[in-house]
């Protein structure tokens, strides 16, 4: 494949199927002979060359102003020439086996607005001398080994709206400084080792709609000035060891549609307040040591979809106002104090798919509506004090119903022969009941059976 000695002022040029980033047939087999071609403006995808690495020689594409290049199987190092294509606006090496460190040359590239190497084998520090991109606004090093600090350089980038350091090795603790990104729209920070508190000048990021910071070693109380970001909707702090109450500020985020605070180390009750996120459809607030009643504007999130409280101290029950939540699919509150009969309006919750209330202290019956949660995998109350005959003509129209945990309660009666019934049944836990009568042999009927526990007085 030749190059033709001119090209038109195409705005992108797609190149696959040709050998043109190590060699190509030319005169001396180098990138030489594409110097000549001085009009390209956009070199959208270079596929299938040679040796699949990034050739010292790129710098001689001159007025390259996008190189682009996700997910090209591209290995070995960035050479340090890159940093010569001063026209470059955007390098996207994503998803590739790319390893060694950033060039610091990279720096040198003042026009560059979009620096994607997510997803690579790149380790080293982060150069300070990515602060000197002022006209950079997306910035992705996620998914490599980076390690060290966070450059305080970078809190320079005035116009960044995507910030991603996430899945890496980084340290230290996250600057006051942060609070100079007004731009910012998305702040991923997640699965490193940073330390130390969040800053209350996170408050100052009003136009921030995701930030993520979860599995590090971050300290302290959530800071306050969180409910000033009156646009996030994403808001995943779990995994650190965070502490004190969860700010009734968080009410102010009235957006917001994830929530994610678990496995951390915060106490008191959950405010009140909460009942303003009315748009909120996950809520992961599990192993903590929250404590105290959930309050009734609890229940005025109605997009609610996945509830997950486990491994608390919760206490009280579930009221009527629990119909409320149409969407709900996911319902985890094991290992809490919670008490009470579960309402009658359970049953109204056609979407769930999984209910989770082991190690608790709920009594009574069990809803007699629960045959019409069609959507129904899995139901796990073991170790409560329900009481009465298990409703097995309503289990048995629970089509997909595989996980049937109601062991170590007070529940009565014979297990009937209509469980042959319940096809899609595979694990049944009946054990430590008051039930009596013989296990009936068509049991032997349910051919996807892995564990039956049942322990039976005749």
């Amino acid at each position: 494949m030749m190059f033709p000695q001119t090209l038109p002022n195409y705005d992108g040029l797609y190149l696959t199927d040709y050998e043109v980033i190590t060699e190509y047939e030319g005169t001396d087999g180098t990138l030489e002979t594409v110097e000549h071609v001085s009009t390209i403006q956009t070199l959208w995808r270079l596929l299938n060359y040679t040796e699949n690495i990034i050739s010292p020689d790129i710098w001689r594409l001159k007025n390259l102003r996008s190189l682009y290049l996700p997910s090209s199987s591209l290995y070995g190092v960035i050479p340090k020439s890159i940093g010569l294509l001063k026209n470059l606006t955007q390098l996207n090496l994503r998803d590739n086996s790319l390893y060694g460190s950033i060039p610091v040359e990279i720096g040198y590239l003042t026009s560059l607005e979009v620096l994607d190497l997510g997803s690579n084998y790149l380790r080293g520090e982060i150069p300070g001398e990515l602060g000197g991109l002022g006209s950079l606004s997306f910035l992705n090093l996620e998914k490599n080994s980076f390690f060290g600090e966070i450059p305080k350089e970078l809190y320079q980038l005035h116009q960044l709206y995507l910030f991603s350091m996430a899945d890496n090795l980084l340290s230290g603790t996250i600057s006051s400084e942060i609070g100079n990104l007004k731009n910012l729209g998305v702040l991923q920070l997640g699965t490193n080792r940073l330390s130390g508190e969040i800053p209350k000048e996170i408050g100052k990021l009003d136009s921030l709609w995701s930030m993520d910071m979860q599995q590090n070693d971050l300290d302290g109380e959530i800071p306050r000035e969180i409910g000033n970001l009156k646009n996030l909707y994403y808001l995943n702090l779990g995994e650190n060891r965070l502490s004190g109450n969860i700010p009734k500020e968080i009410g102010k985020l009235q957006g917001l549609t994830t929530l994610d605070l678990q496995q951390n180390d915060l106490t008191g009750e959950i405010p009140r307040e909460i009942g303003n996120c009315t748009q909120l459809s996950y809520l992961k607030l599990q192993v903590n040591r929250l404590s105290g009643k959930i309050p009734v504007e609890f229940w005025n999130m109605v997009n609610l979809e996945f509830i997950i409280l486990s491994n608390n101290g919760f206490e009280g029950g579930f009221p009527e106002e629990l119909g409320n939540l149409t969407k709900l699919q996911i319902l985890y509150a094991a290992f809490n104090n919670l008490t009470g009969e579960l309402p009658e309006s359970f049953s109204s919750l056609r979407h769930l798919t999984w209910v989770y209330l082991s190690h608790n202290s709920f009594s009574g019956p069990l809803p007699s509506g629960v045959g019409q949660l069609t959507q129904l995998e899995g139901f796990d109350v073991y170790t409560n004090n329900f009481s009465g005959d298990i409703p097995w003509p309503a289990f048995s129209q629970l089509p997909k119903l595989y996980l049937l945990y109601l062991a170590n309660n007070e529940f009565t009666g014979e297990i009937p022969i209509d469980i042959a019934n319940m096809t899609a049944m595979q694990y049944v836990y009946l054990n430590n009941n008051r039930l009596h009568g013989v296990i009936p042999d068509e049991i032997g009927m349910l051919q996807k059976l892995i564990s039956l526990l049942s322990r039976i007085t005749t």
